[in-house]
């Protein structure tokens, strides 16, 4: 399975207590419309671990229902234990999913050979590609290339994998290793630009639930040798990346959706949307990229 290019990790609207169709209708055409390769449902910025299990569900039968078969479709897959995963990766399976983004364990700080065992034991119960997802400052675990090595040599099922580690030596690493086996999909939006230059092949943001367009523009750029066009798009993005991280995402990013009229809610609790002074920020750091994309016609 060839997977590459910019994958929108989408936010989840909840409204009243349910996914909100109509939101996530308008939010995949838009995304999709800017360049989005494809669509990860309920990944972190989808706020896997607020939801229910209902609610789950029915953000993957909505994205999957809604996308119409446009682009592939990822589930991420958040659990802390390898039942509830795999039970979450066969209803993934069964409601149509072109792959899964299965999450290192967390809390119970495994070993590396437990996170091996993790993951091959999920392979092995699951019939869907798999994008391994690296997470070490929200999951408190880093699965390190030696450990991937020793995974794809337990199972053909992996496809891909999501660093959002912020080591840039780690992620080369990697690439260096696997570049021609996996998907390396960079995982964070500060990263991306020297990711790009290493030979970074795929990108998975945050961010591009806003501007899709922007970041399928620097990855061209990047891909087709204009290295200081992309370079001048890496220093515009920086003052929102300050605001739209300085809180616990995505209750910035959701903040600035509806600012935009993009509406899919506020963040689920226990996050909160940001308070007046860093939404003033936020608000006049979405603007200014805007502009700056309007005026170079994205």
């Amino acid at each position: 399975m060839k997977m590459d290019g910019l994958y929108t990790a989408l936010v989840t609207p909840v409204k009243d207590g349910k996914v909100d169709r109509k939101a996530m209708s308008k939010l995949i055409d838009y995304v999709i419309a800017g360049g989005s390769d494809g669509l990860l449902v309920l990944g972190g910025t989808g706020e896997y671990a607020s939801l229910s299990h209902e609610q789950r569900v029915d953000a993957i039968k909505i994205c999957i229902e809604e996308n119409k078969k446009r682009v592939p479709v990822m589930v991420g897959i958040l659990s802390t234990g390898l039942p509830e995963a795999i039970t979450m990766g066969k209803l993934s399976k069964e409601l149509g999913a072109d792959s899964v983004m299965v999450i290192t364990p967390f809390y119970v700080t495994p070993s590396q050979k437990g996170i091996k065992n993790y993951y091959l034991s999920f392979a092995e119960s699951v019939d869907l590609p798999i994008v391994l997802y690296n997470i070490p400052f929200r999951t408190n675990s880093n699965l390190l290339p030696e450990t991937v090595a020793e995974i794809l040599q337990g199972t053909d099922k992996i496809v891909g994998m999501k660093e959002t580690s912020p080591s840039y030596l780690q992620a080369t690493h990697l690439m260096s290793y696997f570049g021609d086996k996996i998907t390396f999909f960079c995982g964070e939006e500060p990263l991306l630009y020297p990711q790009l230059l290493a030979g970074c092949k795929g990108a998975i943001m945050a961010s591009s639930n806003l501007f899709p367009s922007f970041f399928k523009e620097m990855i061209s750029r990047v891909q087709s040798g204009n290295v200081e066009g992309a370079k001048e798009m890496h220093f515009q993005l920086i003052p929102f990346l300050k605001s739209a991280f300085a809180e616990c995402n995505p209750g910035p990013l959701k903040a600035a959706m509806k600012y935009v009229g993009l509406d899919c809610g506020d963040a689920l609790l226990p996050l909160l949307p940001p308070g007046p002074e860093l939404s003033k920020i936020l608000y006049k750091d979405v603007d200014n990229l805007n502009s700056w994309i309007k005026k170079n016609g994205l």
